[in-house]
């Protein structure tokens, strides 16, 4: 009896297709999907744009009138930032999802409101959306090339040197959760209480006094995107002589060294699959080692692990809760990840559409929007 058995059956993955169409189109089905939603598919051009079409028999109705109000929708695929927005101010698109930080600053206050400049073209919907980031720090790496990072109170006075309500006000518009908890997001971690790390220089100074040269330099491992996060840190830190180096590499390669333990510390980031805690804390099961699962940092201890198990029977839910606060009790205790903050999914719309929602997961319904 797995408890979240009906959060994982909500994923797409179980989504309801014809064995019909799967045993006619057989591999080319992705091409050709079926499905009971409320839009059926036109066309795909590959990185460039899929059309739908109005689902003339979709079964829902809203006061007497059959969904989906919209007749079609187009979905474009656009790399370059700059040119998505160019294109939603000049009306070409209705919406927007998601906002790159490069983006925020020009429609955006340091506090998350719209400027008032563009009031009267679009207005903002955002929800904590079930995505942590994080540094994950591997620690049997960082013993073998003797970083710093192999001391555990080294790796507790990183989470204590940086003011994570600052950095997210200046650098991601006040959009989202300080992390000042632990891996599981808050809208999950609601059923216990659990303190992580907050900004503490006593504390910083305190804990580095037992760490042998501690000013060794560290590398974090990152992308382009998260670069400004990671600057914001290492400033934080060099005021206590923690001294840090910053790779960046592209989303690809750094999946690659991720994936290989090829780094001590890196950016990451987990997107719930289904909502429930339990999926957070897989990511440091000894069975979920990488390149196994997604055990990426290589934590490793024997009480965790057998809490988890006995998590995923356990089917009372205080029990329960009860056993993900004292698994995030150890993570905390060890410092193997440095939480960074808890997402929030933002979308940008259009004035002239009305009916858009917005939700947890970042799943897009469009079965109740109109087009003004």
């Amino acid at each position: 009896p797995f408890p979240g058995l009906l959060g994982l059956l909500t994923m797409n993955y179980f989504s309801f297709v014809p064995i019909e169409a799967v045993n006619y189109y057989g591999i080319e089905f992705s091409k050709n999907p079926i499905g009971t939603g409320p839009f059926i598919f036109k066309s795909w051009h590959q990185n460039e744009k899929i059309i739908l079409l109005k689902n003339t028999n979709y079964f829902e109705f809203e006061n007497g009138i059959r969904l989906p109000y919209l007749d079609a929708v187009s979905i474009s695929f656009v790399s370059q930032q700059e040119s998505v927005f160019m294109n939603f101010m000049l009306g070409k698109f209705d919406f927007l999802s998601g906002l790159e930080s490069n983006l925020k600053d020009n429609i955006l206050s340091h506090d998350g409101d719209l400027l008032e400049k563009y009031k009267d073209k679009f207005y903002l919907l955002s929800s904590p959306f079930l995505n942590t980031e994080y540094l994950g720090i591997h620690i049997p790496r960082a013993i073998e090339t003797k970083s710093p990072l192999m001391f555990k109170n080294f790796r507790k006075a990183l989470n204590h040197s940086f003011d994570r309500k600052k950095m997210i006000k200046y650098l991601r518009n006040d959009l989202v959760i300080p992390g000042n908890k632990g891996i599981v997001h808050p809208v999950l971690s609601n059923c216990y209480d659990i303190r992580g790390f907050h900004y503490s220089p006593d504390s910083v100074r305190s804990l580095l006094k037992d760490v042998p040269d501690f000013k060794e330099k560290i590398i974090i491992n990152t992308t382009q995107d998260y670069l400004d996060i990671c600057e914001f840190i290492r400033h934080s830190a060099e005021d206590f002589g923690i001294k840090i180096d910053i790779e960046i590499s592209s989303p690809s390669v750094h999946r690659e060294l991720v994936s290989s333990s090829q780094a001590s510390c890196f950016r990451a980031s987990w997107i719930a699959d289904y909502p429930d805690p339990e999926n957070y804390l897989s990511l440091f099961c000894s069975d979920n080692k990488s390149p196994k699962g997604p055990n990426y940092t290589h934590f490793s201890n024997q009480l965790f692990d057998s809490l988890y198990q006995e998590s995923l029977f356990e089917i009372n839910y205080i029990k329960r809760c009860e056993l993900f606060r004292k698994m995030e009790g150890i993570l905390i205790e060890e410092s193997v990840l440095v939480p960074l903050y808890y997402d929030y999914s933002i979308r940008v719309v259009s004035n002239k559409i009305s009916g858009m929602s917005i939700n947890s997961m970042n799943r897009l319904s469009l079965k109740k929007v109109k087009k003004n």
